[in-house]
């Protein structure tokens, strides 16, 4: 199955439209920027279902967007390679803004290991079961995510959303301990986990 039609002879323009649309989105001319990624979507296909799908939702089109990115997931797996994992982590992300969250659970849960989108996903995964009340699988979660992914850039959040759950659990010391680790690792984040150490109590609620 192909993401969409066959792919023209002139692969060379498809950087080009690419371009464009990025162009378009930057300056949040979303319709204008989808058609471009439709035009790019006749030369490299789909790399331009997952721009386009990502333009729709940035103009607050999620029903479009959902669409465009089962488009990418039900194509044939040697056609869109690396960009199944980052198609599973927008569409994830598309249910958690849409309140289907066992849906986005799911679709994290499927990026794949080996992959580059795999330490976002098991932060969004953590940040989804704080929001269905689910703290303890969060909290495994962030803490799963700091044993895998200690150098990951979501690293420091994960450490923070670790602390506030910790927090939440009445594990004090631990949580005083994982903050302070924060400020020791991560000084750009000083400013963040002071604030959140002054916060009122259940700071996940």
């Amino acid at each position: 199955m192909r993401v969409r039609g066959t792919p023209c002879k002139h692969r060379a323009h498809a950087p080009a439209w690419l371009a464009y649309g990025d162009a378009l989105v930057a300056l949040e001319r979303y319709p204008e920027a989808c058609e471009a990624y439709g035009r790019a979507g006749e030369c490299d296909p789909a790399r331009a279902t997952v721009e386009e799908a990502t333009a729709a939702l940035a103009a607050g089109n999620r029903q479009r967007a959902e669409q465009l990115y089962r488009t990418v997931l039900a194509a044939d797996g040697a056609q869109i390679g690396a960009l199944c994992g980052l198609a599973l982590l927008a569409l994830a992300r598309v249910y958690y803004e849409m309140g289907k969250l066992n849906e986005a659970a799911d679709l994290y849960g499927q990026v794949p290991r080996d992959g580059p989108d795999y330490n976002d996903a098991l932060f969004e995964t953590a940040a989804t079961y704080v929001k269905m009340g689910s703290y303890e699988q969060a909290l495994r979660t962030a803490e799963i995510l700091l044993l895998i992914g200690k150098e990951s850039p979501v690293a420091p959040e994960a450490m923070i959303l670790q602390a506030n759950l910790l927090l939440r659990a009445g594990r004090f010391p631990r949580a005083t301990e994982v903050f302070n680790q924060v400020v020791q690792e991560y000084g750009q984040v000083r400013d963040q986990v002071r604030a959140t150490l002054v916060q009122a109590p259940d700071p996940v609620a």
